[in-house]
């Protein structure tokens, strides 16, 4: 038990699957307020109702800005993708994976194209064990494999082409 009470009293506000919980209590403070029954706490109802009404705007402002800006990072993820694909070696390099109908390519490392596939979630490694002998570990080669947002831009390709 290592969280205290105001720890969990505090993730009731805070955590988004409290969410409806802080709505149902707003509207429930609202109805008390609106028809008046506990008079003589008023003060006390409207500084609540007044926290869990911002609180609320807070958390629908914030999931707005996250939309907005996984819609902007989605864009961009688009757009470097779309280039990765125009680029010469980036595309023998998807070609090669997409030619091998699903099975792993041995490709190097180190190589600048095959990060920046890896980066963008265009290609994965398979596994992380090198298969090398010892000469070989400054340049290791590991099986990649293609994704599937890959498939969709190859295949978007061919079919322009």
């Amino acid at each position: 038990m290592s969280e205290n009470f105001w720890d969990k009293f505090l993730d009731i506000f805070t955590k988004s699957e409290y969410f409806y919980f802080v709505l149902v209590l707003t509207v429930a403070i609202f109805i008390v307020r609106f028809f008046n029954m506990f008079s003589k706490y008023d003060s006390i109802m409207n500084a609540s109702l007044v926290f869990l009404i911002v609180l609320i705007a807070f958390r629908l402002l914030i999931k707005s800005y996250k939309k907005h800006r996984d819609k902007k990072f989605m864009e961009f993820l688009d757009n470097e993708r779309q280039r990765l694909v125009d680029d010469p070696l980036c595309w023998s390099i998807l070609i090669k994976l997409y030619s091998n109908n699903g099975d792993p390519v041995q490709l190097h490392v180190y190589n600048q194209k095959v990060q920046q596939l890896e980066q963008y979630w265009m290609i994965s490694r398979t596994t992380n064990s090198i298969f090398a002998w010892p000469s070989a570990m400054n340049d290791p080669i590991f099986p990649y494999v293609l994704q599937p947002v890959a498939e969709d831009y190859i295949i978007k390709k061919l079919n322009s082409q």
